[in-house]
């Protein structure tokens, strides 16, 4: 996905007022490239077996993602910011109570829903929640420095929101602002300019995580792995052909009919129950 976004937030960037099929053309001409598997191997195959350990950590973070931030404990992700704002900030014994509450819900919430593989959500959840204390504590003030020091995080500005955006939204933006400052780092883009010019609605990619993550079916295991599987489905407006599981099938069929727009964007997307079903699949195509 980071290359891919790459490629998006390049063509977006140099040309800002090309809609969203005109990047993905663009991007296109940069991320296709044809060979052999010897060519993509390349001369010395064992060097792939290196990455095995830089994998094994991306899983266990994807399944930590999922574990965290597929759950509303705090319980205010359909509040508008105008609201969350305006809020009372607790401070002092009632504080204390409850974080400790949140964290007590962050381990039942891992336990019951979040992947098997998770050693141990007691310290994932102990983690997490020390850094939300962290956070807190250098940013003393109302509700409303908070919440404006919290998105600064993630480089939102007070002139990019509207007070009648849900944190949901809010979060969305955030992680998007994230992802692009990531693949431009050292590209000698201005972020100032880089959000005049790239807009989340403009990005292939965006669009589809967006517009596909509304329709995923709920599981009764929040697995890492719909963190890849996502990444995965980015493919398909440059794929001529997505192979995806059930579910992420079922998302994107609901997801077409509720957007058209996305439909014209993306290619064929098929189900596939194992990687031993796609050479039949393609033969039938």
């Amino acid at each position: 996905m980071t290359t891919i976004l790459a490629s998006e937030v390049q063509a977006a960037f140099q040309s800002p007022d090309a809609d969203v099929e005109t990047v993905l053309r663009l991007a296109a001409k940069g991320l296709i490239a044809v060979g052999t598997g010897e060519d993509l191997l390349g001369p010395d195959p064992h060097d792939w077996l290196d990455l095995i350990p830089v994998f094994a950590t991306q899983n266990e973070r994807a399944r930590e993602i999922a574990a965290l931030t597929h759950t509303d404990v705090i319980g205010t992700s359909k509040l508008t910011l105008r609201k969350l704002m305006n809020s009372s900030r607790k401070t002092g014994d009632k504080l204390e109570v409850s974080l400790e509450i949140m964290q007590g819900t962050f381990v039942q919430e891992i336990k019951a829903s979040g992947d098997r593989r998770i050693d141990d959500p007691e310290i994932l959840a102990q983690e997490f929640m020390a850094a939300v204390r962290a956070f807190g504590d250098a940013n003393p003030g109302d509700a409303k420095s908070l919440v404006l020091a919290g998105l600064a995080e993630q480089g939102i500005e007070p002139s990019d929101l509207h007070l009648d955006m849900t944190v949901d939204e809010a979060l969305e933006l955030g992680v998007f602002f994230s992802r692009v400052r990531t693949v431009t780092q050292g590209k000698g883009m201005l972020w100032q300019e880089l959000k005049k010019r790239v807009r989340k609605s403009n990005i292939p990619s965006a669009v589809v995580v967006g517009d596909v993550a509304k329709f995923l079916p709920t599981t009764v295991e929040r697995k890492g792995s719909e963190l890849n599987d996502m990444h995965l489905a980015t493919l398909a407006p440059y794929a001529d052909v997505t192979f995806v599981d059930k579910r992420m099938h079922h998302a994107f069929r609901q997801a077409f009919r509720k957007n058209k727009s996305l439909e014209e964007i993306c290619n064929r997307v098929e189900r596939a129950s194992s990687y031993r079903d796609i050479p039949q699949i393609v033969d039938s195509l």
